[in-house]
C-alpha cells in the first residue's frame, strides 16, 4: 500500500545533518525504507510534489546520498524548460551520469540513432543492465519539464521488475506525468512558523534577532530552499546583523523569489502561462480569467492545476505581491495594453462594477467607446468619495485619452484640477491653463471657471496673462473674420474682463514679462464686472456710494457665477466699513465654493473673512477662519503670491491676543519664492511694523510701515481703510522726535478717510490702533503731540454726506429716528413692517457714513433738506 506521509521539513545537506528539527527523522524514514527495499529486491517509485522552494531537490539529494552510501548505483537528471522539446534529453542525462564517457558514446550511437519508438525499449534495457548488477536509483528533478519521450521511457521502466527505485520531484503528483501505478506520493507543505524559525537558527551565517526572523518568515513563506538562498546571499554581502538592515534582507528575498518564479514560468504550458497572465491582470475567478485567456472552461481548470502546484497561484491569485507585475512586464507594451483593454471589456460586460473596469482601463489604450468614458468618470467619483484622490485623478487623466466633445473635455479638466489641487497644485494649474489656451475650450463658460480658480489659488500673473491673450485672440478673430475661435458670449466675456481686472489689481506693478493692457469699459457690463469695479473704487478711495451699490449688485448673482468678483465685492464692503455685510457675503461665497469643490476659492473667502474679524477686533475668530481656510486647501498648496496675506492676518491676530513670541516666529519665517512683489506683501509689512512697535523697535517699525505705504501707493491703493499704515509710521516718527513728518502723515490719512466717507469709522479704527500701540510701547517712548486736523488732499474736495442722497422713504424713516422714536413706533407711524424699518435705517447709516442712531440724531439737527 502506498505510503502518504507529508514531509514538512527537508534539509539540503548531502546526508542527514547534525541537529534536530521537529519530526525530521520521522519525515525522512519513508525514503530510507524505500532504499532498504531495493537491497531486498523490491522495485519502487516515489513522487515528491510541492511548490518551488519547499525542498523537493533537497529530498532527492538525500535519497541519492543514502543510496550511494549503501552501495547502490544512483544518478540524477535535472530537467529544464529549454530542453522540453528535445527527444530523450532527460533520459540521456541519466545515461551519461551512470556510465563512462566512452560507454555513453557507444550507447548514444546505438540507442538514439533509430526511431524514437524503438529507442524507448533500448534505453529500458540499458537501465535494466545496471540493475542486474545491484540496486539502481534514478532521480529526476523538475519532472514537469521532462520531454515526452523520456517520460514514456520512465513509465516503461517503472513497470519492469528488478531493484530499481524511480524517484521524481515535480510540481504535481507523479501519476500526472507517468500514469497510474503503485508507489508513494509525498506532498511537501510549507514550513510552519516554528519550523522556519528553527531552521533559520541552524543555518550558518543567518542573522539573528526578532526583526530578521519576522522578515525571513514573511519572505520565505515556509519554503526552506528560499530561506537558505536568502541567507547565502546575505552572508555573501557581509552586512552587519542590525535592524536597519532588514530592508536589504527584504530586497534579497524579493530577488530570490522573483528569480525562482521566473524559472518556473519558463517551463509552463502555453495554456497555463496564458491563464497566469489573465489572472495577473484582473480576476481570481478562474472562469472569467479563462475567458480572458481564450480558454474553454475545462481547459482553464486544467491550466490552473500546474499554477497552483508550482506555487505561482494561491487562493485564486498570484502568490507573490509582486508576481503579477513581473508576469505582465514580460509582455511588450502593446500586448499589455490589449490584455487590459479586453479585461476591461469583460469586466464591464459581466457587470463587475465601474471601479473594477476603470482600474483596468487605466492601464489600457483608448477604447473609443462611450461606455469607457462613463465607467471612468463614475469610478473617479466613487474613489473620490472614498478618499482615494490619487486613484480618482488617475481615472480622469485616463478618460481624457478618449474622444471627447470640447465641453465635456473642459468639464473633465476642471474636475481633475479640483482633485489635483491638494496633491499637486502646479499640475492642477496646468489643467486650468490648458482650458484657457486651447481654442476649442477658451470660448466656453468653463474658461471663466478656469480663470476664477487660477485667480483663487493666487496665481494672478498667469490669470492676467491668460485673460489678456484670450481677449486678444477674440479681437483678432473679430477683426480678421477668421475662424480662430468660436464666438465668445457676452456673459463669458464680461466675467473674463472682471477676473482680468482683479488679477491686474493684485499682480506685480512691474511684471517680469510685459502683458498687453486689458481693455474694459467704464460702466460694468454684469455682476462680475460690478464686483471688480467696486474693488477698484475702494482701493482708490473713490465714490463710496457707487462702490457700495456695485458691491450689492455683485453679490446678487446666479449660482454658477465666478467667485473671485464676489470676494472682491466683499473686500470693497470691508473698506466701506460694512463689516457685517462683508462677513455675510464671504460666508456665502465659501459655501458656494464648497458646493463646487472649489477649494482655493473657499480658502480665499475664509482668509478675507479673517481680515473682517480682525477689523471687528475678534482675533480668535480670525485665527479660526485661518484654520478653516487651511482645511479647505492646505497652505502648502497655496500659490506663493497668497502666502504673505495669510501670514499678515496670523501675525496680527496673535499680536492682538498678546502672543508676541508666536507672532515674532511667524514674522521670521521665509516667504516662498514668488510672494515678494504682491499686494499681500504690503499687508505683511504692516503686520511686521505693528510687531516691531510692540518690541520697541521704532526704526524697524517705521521702515516696514513706509515700505508698506510705498507698495500700496505704487498701486494707487490710497484708501486708508485698507490698513492704517500712516498711523503706525506717524506713531514711530513722533516717538523718534519727528513730529512734523508724523503730522503730515496723519493729516493725509484723515483727509483721505474723510474724502472716502468713512471718517467716523476710520477714527474708531485709528483710535484702536493707537490704543494698542500705547499699551505695547514703553511710556518713555510714547509720542505726546496732538493729532492734527484733516487737510484736503490736492485736487480733491470733500463731498459731505447729506440727506439728499437718501430716497424719500429712507428720509421719512431717518427723520423719525432722529426725533428719538423707537423702531416699532416708526413702523406703526409709517404703516410698514418692523423689518423694513431696520433695513432702511441700515441703508441710511451706510449712505450717510454714520455709526448709528446717536450719530444720526446729532447730525440731523444741523442738516436742512434742500440746502
Amino acid at each position: 500500500m502506498p505510503y502518504h506521509r507529508p514531509l514538512s521539513v527537508i534539509n539540503s545537506g548531502h546526508h542527514r545533518p547534525a541537529g534536530r528539527l521537529i519530526g525530521r527523522e520521522r519525515q525522512l524514514a519513508l525514503l530510507d525504507d524505500l532504499v532498504d527495499g531495493l537491497f531486498a529486491g523490491r522495485p519502487a517509485r516515489a513522487g515528491v510534489s510541492g511548490a518551488a522552494g519547499t525542498g523537493r531537490t533537497a529530498l532527492l539529494r538525500h535519497v541519492l546520498a543514502t543510496a550511494r552510501e549503501r552501495g547502490a548505483v544512483a544518478g540524477l537528471a535535472s530537467c529544464s524548460p529549454v530542453e522540453t522539446g528535445i527527444p530523450f534529453s532527460t533520459a540521456s542525462q541519466l545515461v551519461a551520469a551512470l556510465h563512462s564517457p566512452a560507454r555513453f558514446a557507444d550507447l548514444a550511437t546505438g540507442c538514439f540513432a533509430g526511431p524514437c519508438d524503438a529507442t524507448v525499449p533500448l534505453l529500458c534495457d540499458v537501465f535494466a543492465e545496471l540493475a542486474a548488477d545491484g540496486p539502481l536509483v534514478l532521480a529526476i528533478d523538475d519532472l514537469q519539464w521532462a520531454d515526452a519521450w523520456s517520460l514514456r521511457c520512465f513509465a516503461a521502466m517503472a513497470a519492469r521488475p528488478g531493484p530499481i527505485l524511480l524517484v521524481a520531484a515535480a510540481h504535481g503528483p507523479l501519476a500526472r506525468y507517468l500514469g497510474d501505478g503503485p508507489g508513494s506520493q509525498l506532498d511537501l507543505p510549507p514550513l510552519t512558523e516554528a519550523e522556519t524559525a528553527a531552521l533559520l537558527r541552524e543555518i550558518p551565517g543567518a542573522p539573528g534577532g526578532a526583526a530578521f526572523t519576522t522578515a525571513a518568515l514573511s519572505i520565505a513563506a515556509g519554503r526552506p530552499a528560499v530561506l537558505r538562498e536568502i541567507v547565502t546571499r546575505w552572508s555573501a554581502d557581509g552586512r552587519p546583523p542590525e535592524p536597519e538592515q532588514v530592508p536589504h534582507l527584504v530586497r534579497i528575498g524579493r530577488a530570490v523569489t522573483s528569480a525562482r518564479a521566473a524559472r518556473v514560468r519558463r517551463g509552463l504550458p502555453a495554456d497555463a502561462l496564458a491563464l497566469l497572465r489573465a489572472m495577473s491582470v484582473s480576476t481570481s475567478d478562474v472562469v472569467l480569467a479563462g475567458r480572458l485567456a481564450g480558454l474553454p472552461e475545462t481547459a482553464a481548470a486544467g491550466a490552473l492545476e500546474p499554477l497552483v502546484a508550482s506555487g505561482l497561484v494561491a487562493a485564486g491569485r498570484p502568490a507573490e505581491p509582486h508576481l503579477a507585475a513581473e508576469v505582465l512586464a514580460e509582455l511588450d507594451a502593446d500586448a499589455r495594453g490589449d490584455l487590459h483593454r479586453r479585461a476591461a471589456e469583460l469586466a464591464h460586460g459581466t457587470g463587475a462594477g465601474a471601479t473594477v473596469a476603470a482600474d483596468l482601463l487605466c492601464a489600457a489604450p483608448a477604447v473609443g467607446e462611450p461606455w469607457a468614458r462613463t465607467v471612468l468618470v463614475e469610478a473617479a467619483e466613487q474613489w473620490f468619495l472614498q478618499g482615494r484622490t490619487s486613484a480618482a485623478a488617475d481615472a480622469l487623466r485616463r478618460v481624457l485619452l478618449e474622444p471627447l466633445e470640447p465641453a465635456e473635455r473642459a468639464a473633465l479638466l476642471l474636475r481633475l484640477a479640483s482633485m489635483e489641487v491638494t496633491r499637486d497644485p502646479e499640475a492642477a494649474d496646468g489643467r486650468l491653463r490648458r482650458i484657457l489656451a486651447e481654442p476649442g475650450l477658451s470660448t466656453l463658460p468653463a474658461a471663466v471657471t478656469a480663470a476664477d480658480l487660477l485667480l483663487a489659488r493666487g496665481d494672478v500673473e498667469t490669470t492676467r496673462r491668460a485673460v489678456a491673450e484670450l481677449r486678444g485672440r477674440a479681437l483678432v478673430s473679430t477683426v480678421e473674420s477668421a475662424v480662430v475661435d468660436a464666438p465668445v458670449s457676452s456673459t463669458v466675456d464680461s466675467d473674463l474682463v472682471a477676473l482680468g481686472r482683479i488679477a491686474e489689481e493684485e499682480a506685480a506693478v512691474d511684471p517680469v514679462m510685459p502683458v498687453a493692457p486689458l481693455l474694459w469699459t467704464a460702466r460694468p457690463g454684469g455682476p462680475a464686472e460690478a464686483g471688480a469695479e467696486a474693488w477698484w473704487l475702494a482701493t482708490r478711495g473713490e465714490d463710496r456710494r457707487r462702490a457700495l451699490d456695485l458691491a450689492e449688485q455683485a453679490l446678487i448673482v446666479r449660482e454658477d457665477a465666478p467667485l473671485m468678483p464676489r470676494i472682491a465685492a466683499c473686500r470693497a464692503l470691508l473698506c466701506c466699513d460694512e463689516l457685517e455685510s462683508a462677513a455675510e457675503g464671504l460666508t456665502a461665497v465659501a459655501a458656494a465654493a464648497r458646493r463646487r469643490d472649489a477649494k482655493a476659492a473657499a480658502a480665499q473667502a475664509l482668509l478675507h473673512r479673517a481680515v473682517v474679524n480682525l477689523r471687528r477686533n475678534r482675533p480668535d475668530d480670525a485665527l479660526h477662519d485661518l484654520t478653516a481656510a487651511g482645511r479647505e486647501l492646505p497652505v502648502r498648496c497655496w500659490h506663493p503670491a497668497l502666502v504673505p496675506a495669510y501670514l499678515a492676518v496670523e501675525i496680527s491676530a496673535h499680536l492682538k491676543l498678546g502672543r508676541t513670541e508666536r507672532a515674532r516666529r511667524l514674522a521670521a519665517e521665509p516667504l516662498p519664492r514668488g510672494g515678494e512683489h504682491t499686494a499681500g506683501q504690503a499687508f505683511l509689512l504692516y503686520a511686521r511694523a505693528e510687531l516691531a512697535l510692540a518690541a520697541d523697535e521704532l526704526e524697524a517699525a517705521l521702515a516696514a510701515a513706509r515700505e508698506c505705504g510705498r507698495i500700496l501707493r505704487s498701486r494707487q491703493w490710497v484708501n486708508p481703510m485698507l490698513c492704517p499704515w500712516r498711523t503706525i509710521a506717524g506713531f514711530a516718527l513722533r516717538s523718534l522726535g519727528d513730529g512734523a513728518a508724523a503730522a503730515a502723515l496723519s493729516a493725509e490719512e484723515l483727509s483721505l478717510a474723510g474724502y472716502w466717507g468713512t471718517d467716523g469709522a476710520f477714527d474708531a479704527l485709528r483710535e484702536r490702533a493707537v490704543a494698542e500701540l500705547r499699551r505695547s510701547v514703553p511710556a518713555q517712548r510714547r509720542p505726546a503731540e496732538p493729532v492734527p486736523e484733516p487737510v484736503l488732499p490736492p485736487g480733491r474736495r470733500f463731498e459731505p454726506r447729506r440727506p439728499e442722497v437718501l430716497s424719500p422713504a429712507e428720509q421719512d424713516v431717518a427723520a423719525l429716528a432722529a426725533r428719538g422714536l423707537p423702531n416699532r413706533e416708526i413702523a406703526r407711524e409709517l404703516s410698514i413692517a418692523l423689518r423694513t424699518v431696520e433695513l432702511r435705517l441700515t441703508k441710511v447709516y451706510r449712505k450717510l457714513g454714520l455709526k448709528g442712531r446717536s450719530a444720526l440724531t446729532e447730525r440731523w439737527a444741523t442738516w436742512t433738506l434742500g440746502d
